[in-house]
């Protein structure tokens, strides 16, 4: 089985998730949370959910709220970080009211409600947070709300942009990058979007413009700037921005080789739930690069796997059938390699051909 780190084409983005991560992910995938936004159908209802009540807060300082509404959210703590966060847009907060609009499209410490996540990201254009018109665009994008489409959805990242949102201009970035959503691929447009983005302090934005410059996609390759680029998004919170330092001191990319200090960088990004990233890990202990356990290599692949990232699909089918840490179990293994087929991964369509099994790629 090859590598996950030498099968990857020069620039695999956008997670994990950015299935968290970014790498290998839908293009079309429009994230608010680190993490997939995962969507259910919405339910037929005439009215929104009423807005949640609570108690008038202690603290008067919206900041401050926010802050401990990040912090719970981050722990889990839903319902605590929807309150904060109420209580936060009680006084005026637009950045409170737009995570209340993510909340809200997520069914996280509230009902599920689309048209209540729209309410909230328009308050939050409203109160002058300019990303506010990307909860708006992803409404959109995704079919809902007042005017669906990806038109509308265009529109509002473009006016988010010009307001000075980053996560617009990083959107903006990625939809030119890949070439989707009406917007001609353009390599070049994308890393001027992406260097907004990174003007503005977008996280994300960082990792994206430091793997262009890394592997020099739409502009010249330039290693010492796509160091620095990868560091400081890793100081600001970009989860992939650790996975590309992993990437620089693994392959390497104008430094010295050191796979311990790649492999400490993979496991920030690995623990703080990045697919690609556990998948590497899994990599390292597969291949040995620290030391050999298949037993564990198929952990972090079968955890990378739930999480939909197609590399660690068609590792963990490829353990199934070769019995490499599990034991061998056929029909476990072809699942897990039609999978990975389907998400676009040619060779899992190929192995399933060497195992006679007819696959729509290989059928004839």
């Amino acid at each position: 089985m090859t590598s996950i780190i030498n099968l990857l084409l020069p620039i695999m983005l956008a997670i994990a998730l950015m299935f968290g991560g970014q790498a290998a992910t839908n293009p079309k995938t429009i994230y608010m949370h680190p993490g997939p936004v995962v969507i259910s159908q919405p339910e037929e209802t005439a009215e929104p959910a009423a807005e949640p009540t609570a108690e008038a807060p202690e603290e008067t300082d919206a900041e401050k709220l926010v802050s401990v509404a990040e912090a719970s959210y981050t722990a889990g703590d839903y319902q605590l970080a929807y309150s904060k966060y109420l209580a936060a847009s009680r006084l005026g907060s637009g950045e409170a009211c737009y995570y209340l609009g993510t909340m809200a499209y997520d069914g996280e410490g509230t009902a599920q409600s689309y048209t209540d996540a729209l309410k909230w990201f328009e308050m939050a254009r409203d109160a002058g947070y300019a990303d506010g018109y990307f909860g708006i665009g992803k409404v959109f994008h995704d079919g809902y709300g007042t005017a669906p489409g990806v038109e509308s959805a265009l529109e509002q990242f473009k006016l988010g942009a010009e307001a000075g949102g980053g996560r617009c201009m990083s959107q903006l970035g990625e939809l030119y990058f890949y070439g989707e959503d009406n917007c001609p691929q353009d390599y070049a447009v994308a890393v001027d979007w992406f260097t907004r983005g990174v003007e503005a302090g977008n996280p994300f934005s960082y990792y994206m413009l430091a793997s262009c410059y890394l592997y020099g996609v739409g502009t010249d390759v330039d290693y010492a700037k796509g160091f620095e680029l990868a560091q400081k998004g890793a100081e600001i919170g970009s989860i992939d921005a650790y996975s590309a330092l992993g990437d620089i001191y693994f392959s390497p990319l104008g430094v010295e080789k050191d796979v311990k200090k790649a492999f400490d960088y993979y496991t920030i990004a690995a623990e703080a739930g990045s697919p690609y990233a556990i998948c590497v890990l899994g990599d390292y202990y597969y291949y040995g690069y620290i030391e050999n356990d298949f037993e564990r290599a198929f952990q972090y692949y079968r955890a990378s796997a739930n999480l939909g990232y197609p590399y660690a699909q068609f590792s963990v089918g490829y353990a199934y059938i070769y019995g490499e840490g599990v034991a061998i179990n056929r029909e476990e293994g072809v699942k897990w390699l039609r999978l990975a087929a389907d998400n676009g991964l040619t060779y899992a369509a190929d192995e399933l051909a060497k195992l006679g099994e007819t696959y729509p790629a290989n059928a004839e």
